[in-house]
Order: structure tokens, then C-alpha cells, then sequence
């Protein structure tokens, strides 16, 4: 359970850093919107797994953090070192903190499939026993 904790710790720190994110430009509506959005994500996953953790809110932690994963690693640019350019400091430091909720993301994730796997080998799908009774009884 402990690491179910961590995991919503990790899940609130990243939707700190998207409000952070979403007051920083507030020229750009746009972003605000998405950044509020996301922050919004992760308030009821991390509380129902605060609260009352479960393997379904496990579960549904592991699929946003996964999507998250996924948003961030398609608007983060792509490395070339074919164009040397130089971020002024400003763009330079929001940059990397833009690599926090990321960072927050895999750790929480990494803590969600580990505690998936304990718990899938010390309580087998229920389903799984259902069937194979079914196979061996005789019809």
C-alpha cells in the first residue's frame, strides 16, 4: 500500500506543476485550458488512491499516466544536433521544468506496475479460476 501512496504523491506533484504551468502564459488560452485540464486529470485518480487504494484505481492511474507519457513525449522537440540553436535562460529553465510532470509521470508509473505485478501474483484474476473450472467439469 505504501507504494500506492507514493504513486499518488507522484500524481499530485505532477498536477502542482501543470497549474504551475498553466499561469505562466497566460497570453496563451489555449495552453491554460490544457494545463488546467490535465491538473484536473489527476485530482480524482490521486485521491481515490489516497483514500481507498485499489486495483482498479491503480489501474486507471497507470493508463493516464501512460497517456500523459505519451502527450508529453509528442510535444517535447525532437534532439538534432544538425541546427546548434541557444534557448534564451528563461525559455531554457521553463523547458526542464516542463520535464517535472514527465519525470512525476514515470515515477508514479513505475510504482503502479510494480505494485500491479506484487498484486497479480498473490491474487490471480478470479476470472482465470472460472474458466478452468469450467473446462474440467464434465459436461
Amino acid at each position: 500500500m505504501r507504494s500506492l501512496k507514493a504513486a499518488a504523491v507522484l500524481g499530485a506533484g505532477a498536477g502542482v506543476c501543470h497549474l504551475v504551468l498553466a499561469f505562466t502564459d497566460v497570453a496563451n488560452p489555449l495552453l491554460v485550458v490544457t494545463m488546467l485540464g490535465l491538473a484536473g486529470l489527476c485530482v480524482p485518480c490521486t485521491v481515490r488512491l489516497w483514500r481507498r487504494p485499489s486495483e482498479q484505481a491503480a489501474t486507471t492511474m497507470l493508463f493516464l499516466t501512460a497517456v500523459m507519457i505519451l502527450a508529453h513525449t509528442a510535444i517535447i522537440p525532437a534532439h538534432n544536433h544538425s541546427s546548434v540553436t541557444t534557448l534564451p535562460p528563461d525559455a531554457t529553465a521553463m523547458s526542464t521544468f516542463m520535464m517535472l510532470p514527465l519525470i512525476l509521470d514515470l515515477a508514479a508509473a513505475v510504482q503502479l506496475a510494480l505494485w500491479l505485478r506484487r498484486h497479480h501474483r498473490s491474487n490471480p484474476p478470479t476470472f482465470a479460476v472460472h474458466l478452468n473450472r469450467e473446462a474440467t467439469e464434465p459436461s
